[in-house]
């Protein structure tokens, strides 16, 4: 089926068709949505599949495509979220609709900012201050806002709020006693499932240690993983508060955004709306002059599950340049002694190459994206981890190829995937140059809020 002056950078739902949706992204679509009777699964894909029997896991109002086989039935079976949709589409004309040989081409409208609903937000996020992930995450989302004339009231406490305007609080590992009462209250979840990372990371790491038949490596191991809970005991307690179905009520009573369906499963969440990691603000930047040369990049918090190793290994193996930033989280003085002992294990481990570069530190984003703006491509060797990446988001900025081992995170964020590093070579970077184009969770927040 072709879609004819359908942009591809247009939003496409597809009811079933998994070959439709592959066409169309061999096509050069971008984003491709396809309900299937399917199991669901973190499928390794361009294309997002998500639960046929769909009814709030979008945006009422998202898409600019729909395809389906017929309209001579009314297409109950599909749930309230088709319903709605169809019936908004018609009334606000806010979709194109495209039905077998049926085609309803409706002008898409979006309202200008002065016609918004909401002129002020508060955003609650409890790490508020510290170089760590969330924090800045809400203060990119602030930055957002901004952009858009929306005035934003950023504080630590559901306390601190305008009661006002609406409230968006940002729901972090743990915080299952601050989780807010007001089921208005929008909540964005950045959460990995009731089972917390420290039990994903102990899989992991048994994982390896099993591959390895090495006595040496699992004692290495177990003294690191006692280590990491030394470092952070509230892992064990959020393991305990994750198993308690209270917490999942708690979540659901408000307008919870989730990032992809799989993480809801895991935490047996079924009500929700998607909603993707937001993209980053634009910046200036004082850019580096590229050379033509294939020079890697890499980026992000000093600890072991990002595997700088095997990025450093991957720049030996090639022979290429290497730009390396580790950033030292300041969450605690305990987090940040054990990132700066990693990362001056791995800057005194490859000092002698002088093709890599490697900086320790806080560095703020114009820095970091100066530090790689020469680099043709960014690098990721992340565990795999349930849940969505900033870092990834935050780098596209640089308008460069995004390669990472296949896995959840890079999945979610649609970057290049290899099934390892081992498998890059000269040729394949000299190859892979198409910047990642991404979903941008901003405009559903908006949606969201206006609904």
């Amino acid at each position: 089926m072709q879609l004819e002056g359908i942009a591809t950078s247009a939003y496409i739902l597809i009811f079933k068709d998994t070959g439709m949706a592959d066409q169309l992204i061999k096509e050069g679509y971008r984003h491709v949505y396809c309900l299937t009777d399917q199991k669901i699964l973190p499928e390794y894909t361009q294309i997002k599949y998500y639960p046929y029997s769909l009814e709030t896991h979008f945006p009422n109002n998202m898409f600019n495509v729909i395809v389906h086989k017929s309209l001579e039935d009314e297409p109950k079976d599909i749930g309230q979220f088709f319903l709605e949709s169809y019936r908004i589409g018609m009334q606000s004309a806010t979709i194109i609709a495209t039905f077998g040989s049926t085609t309803k081409n409706l002008t898409i409208k979006d309202k200008p900012m002065e016609d918004r609903k909401f002129k002020k937000v508060n955003i609650v996020c409890n790490s508020l201050g510290l170089h760590e992930g969330i924090a800045e995450y809400s203060s990119n989302l602030k930055q957002r806002f901004e952009q858009d004339g929306i005035e934003v009231n950023l504080v630590k406490s559901l306390t601190q709020i305008d009661p006002k305007c609406q409230t968006i609080f940002e729901y972090e590992i743990g915080m299952a006693r601050e989780v807010p009462e007001d089921a208005n209250t929008i909540i964005e979840a950045h959460f990995t499932g009731y089972a917390s990372m420290f039990i994903e990371e102990i899989a992991y790491r048994v994982k390896l240690a099993i591959e390895s038949r090495s006595i040496r490596f699992i004692l290495k191991e177990t003294k690191r993983l006692m280590k990491l809970l030394y470092i952070h005991p509230e892992y064990l307690w959020n393991a305990i508060l994750r198993s308690n179905p209270y917490t999942k009520e708690k979540l659901e009573r408000c307008k919870l955004l989730v990032r992809h369906p799989f993480l809801a499963s895991k935490s047996d969440i079924t009500k929700y709306t998607l909603m993707p990691h937001i993209a980053y603000p634009k910046i200036e930047i004082n850019q580096k002059q590229k050379d033509g040369q294939i020079r890697l990049g890499s980026f992000g918090f000093a600890v072991e599950s990002k595997n700088f190793d095997k990025i450093c290994n991957l720049a030996i193996r090639l022979n290429v340049s290497l730009v390396l930033l580790m950033s030292i989280n300041q969450l605690t003085p305990k987090v940040s002694k054990m990132h700066l002992e990693y990362a001056t294990e791995i800057q005194e481990r490859y000092k002698k190459h002088k093709n890599i570069k490697i900086e320790i530190g806080y560095f703020t984003p114009e820095e970091i994206l100066h530090e790689l703006s020469n680099c043709s491509h960014i690098i990721s060797a992340q565990n795999e981890a349930k849940g969505t990446s900033g870092s990834m988001r935050f780098v596209m900025r640089l308008n460069v190829p995004v390669i990472s081992v296949a896995n959840f995170q890079a999945m979610e964020a649609q970057v290049h995937q290899v099934k390892s590093l081992d498998l890059i070579t000269k040729e394949y970077l000299e190859k892979t140059t198409e910047p990642t184009n991404l979903d941008d969770g901003y405009y559903y927040l908006i949606r969201v809020l206006e609904a």
